[in-house]
């Protein structure tokens, strides 16, 4: 009835799989839990060696494939009629986190998110990320269900398998950033029901220089979905961008973000977390990005 799948790279998915095996062994339904290691370094793999065999489907990239492609292998090989995804780098705060999924099988085609968490105990270094999944990720349910497509994210989310092989997740798209963005953005298109419940894993935090670079990553990949014609429309940078386009003044942007960005770049590394920095620092690579 239930496929678990997480893809797995460079972290140790011991405490997750335990956690959810726990949980498991408290339901009545038939649950399966479905890894795939994504080309992860030897120290890693070594280590998760341990739950190899007692996962029920355990799979191993020669190399890494990619955030997207890794997921449509998963489901690939999941047999349930239902697919959970997972990060692996997720913590479960919840000790029915599987049974409040369960609830939500019905037999319809359909989404559910069930949200994210942040530890409160953020590092000093760590405050960037902290305060960005606080104020742009830790949406009340509420407001979720009022924008369901728009605060969809794909570390934790339920999914029929017959929806999941109309939209799959793009495999063009290689790099890290915006995937489940335009993952939503194809449920949207498809008229596929979203739903949103208050079920949220905890999400790992990462440093102020790690988020930073993250971010540029990913701004970079969006970049390359606009550029092919390939892109979620109802992502805000691109909104914004588009109103800088219209007047003419991406490139004067791009021109601007070469002088700018690294004073920014320096004020959020040392802490000087505000959001409205870090979204012009986005802003101007991203007009960088796409002047290229």
């Amino acid at each position: 009835m239930l496929s678990i799948c997480i893809p797995i790279y460079n972290y140790d998915i011991r405490p997750l799989f335990y956690n959810l095996i726990k949980q498991k062994s408290t339901l009545t339904i038939p649950i399966e839990i479905v890894l795939a290691d994504d080309g992860s370094d030897y120290s890693y793999t070594s280590i998760n060696e341990e739950i190899a065999s007692l996962a029920d489907v355990y799979l191993k990239m020669d190399k890494n494939v990619g955030r997207a492609k890794i997921r449509n292998i998963l489901s690939d090989n999941a047999q349930y009629d239902y697919l959970l995804f997972m990060d692996c780098d997720s913590v479960i705060v919840s000790d029915t986190f599987l049974s409040d999924y369960v609830a939500q099988i019905d037999g319809k085609e359909k989404v559910v998110y069930g949200g994210v968490c942040y530890s409160d105990n953020a590092s000093w270094n760590e405050k960037l990320r902290y305060l960005y999944g606080l104020k742009r990720e830790c949406r009340p349910v509420e407001f979720r269900n009022s924008h369901p497509y728009q605060t969809f994210l794909s570390g934790n989310f339920l999914i029929h398998k017959k929806v999941f092989e109309k939209v799959r997740f793009d495999e063009t798209i290689v790099a890290y950033g915006y995937e489940d963005a335009l993952f939503s953005w194809a449920l949207y298109q498809n008229g596929v029901p979203m739903y949103h419940i208050n079920n949220p894993l905890e999400n790992r935090l990462v440093s102020n220089k790690c988020f930073l670079k993250q971010c540029s990553t990913a701004v970079r990949n969006l970049s390359y979905m606009v550029k092919n014609d390939n892109f979620p429309q109802n992502v805000r940078l691109v909104k914004i961008y588009n109103k800088i386009k219209s007047f003419h003044m991406a490139n004067l942007c791009a021109y601007v973000s070469y002088a700018i960005n690294p004073l920014i770049y320096a004020l959020l590394y040392l802490n000087v977390p505000f959001l409205f920095l870090l979204d012009a620092y986005k802003l101007s690579l991203f007009c960088r990005y796409m002047k290229s």
